[in-house]
């Protein structure tokens, strides 16, 4: 068995080399372990790093394929059955291969995640909001859950994984069709999601690491908040044309519902220059997926409001000021990675969702 650890990075080269000395003393008899760098970077200073510790295998990308290409291309390049993508900026626990070996050697896991730690100025709530989660969803350490169960589970209360510390069964990531670049935020979740289709989650005891909190990876401004607000309904409605047949009915229900209510302000946000075209078009492709999908159950016709498509008719100046009062009086703003919680508007004492 064999784990690929890989890094992507850009223009970081401190954090790159404190987290390259914490893997290139990772203890080399629990399981074969390989170290991979994709680097982003605009200057050579990361590749000056890289020299210094000859195991690893160092790439220099052709230009800045983005964060998701870069992650692709490591998987890529990767030999292991297993890959972990750690972000530069956040550490591994120096024991924690011993705390995901036996769940590697389970055929049924396509994913693997273990207890995680958060430092930084705001830990505490970001802390308090994953953990929460995780019980809200019934899960323990340790634990596995079944694909279907997770997905619902997931589409019900966001996202139980933390991207530098979950471990992805290769070949899933390379059968799925890896990370979808259309993603600025949520392309992690979007893949797991696909990924789940496949096998089930494995939740260990083990402490994996600490995710940094600090401005430069959180929501730190109205543009990624709505980049977020995007990203959340297209895989709302990716999810309903892929997983449909899989959904309970009440999570099937509060996303139509969910949907429907953020479209509009999607159209306005495209409508005043926010997303623009491509927003526009991918909003329109996963909408007409998700219809066809529920459709062909019989389940529902349409999941935009009548009216809303009118927004590409009315005047600019009408449109800013629906914005105005979207994002202002009806409180468009996203409240960080909690928004991805739709349970509290669903009931949640009324979802059946047992093992």
């Amino acid at each position: 068995m064999k784990l690929s650890i890989c890094v992507p990075t850009r223009n970081r080269p401190a954090m790159v080399e404190e987290l390259l000395t914490t893997l290139t003393a990772l203890p080399d008899d629990v399981v074969d372990v390989e170290i991979l760098v994709g680097d982003n970077s605009t200057n050579d200073e990361t590749a000056a790093v890289a020299e210094r510790f000859p195991n690893v295998a160092y790439h220099r990308n052709d230009g800045d394929l983005g964060a998701y290409g870069n992650f692709n291309g490591l998987v890529a390049r990767a030999s292991g059955e297993w890959v972990h993508v750690v972000a530069d900026d956040d550490a591994i626990h120096p024991d924690y291969l011993a705390g995901v070996v036996e769940a590697m050697h389970d055929p049924t896991a396509v994913l693997i995640t273990g207890r995680v730690g958060f430092v930084g100025d705001d830990a505490a709530r970001v802390e308090a909001g994953h953990y929460g989660r995780i019980t809200r969803m019934g899960i323990e350490f340790p634990d596995t859950v079944q694909g279907e169960r997770m997905i619902n589970l997931a589409l019900r209360d966001g996202c139980p994984f933390e991207f530098s510390h979950t471990l992805m069964r290769r070949e899933t990531v390379l059968m799925v069709g890896g990370f979808d670049r259309t993603f600025r935020l949520q392309g992690d979740f979007d893949l797991w999601l696909r990924m789940l289709g496949q096998g089930t989650a494995r939740f260990v005891e083990a402490y994996l690491g600490e995710f940094r909190v600090y401005e430069g990876n959180m929501l730190a401004d109205k543009e990624s908040e709505r980049a977020f607000r995007v990203e959340r309904t297209l895989i709302w409605l990716m999810s309903l044309a892929r997983h449909t047949d899989i959904l309970v009915p009440e999570v099937r229900q509060a996303l139509i519902r969910e949907v429907r209510r953020e479209v509009p302000r999607i159209r306005v946000f495209t409508r005043v220059g926010i997303g623009g075209p491509l927003t526009d078009g991918l909003l329109s492709l996963a909408l007409l997926n998700a219809e066809a999908a529920l459709r062909s159950r019989g389940l529902g016709n349409t999941l935009e409001l009548p009216g809303v498509p009118l927004l590409s008719e009315m005047p600019r100046s009408a449109v800013r000021l629906l914005y105005l009062v979207l994002d202002e009086v009806l409180g468009s703003r996203v409240p960080g990675r909690a928004a991805a919680d739709i349970g509290a508007r669903m009931g949640r004492p009324t979802v059946s969702l047992d093992r």
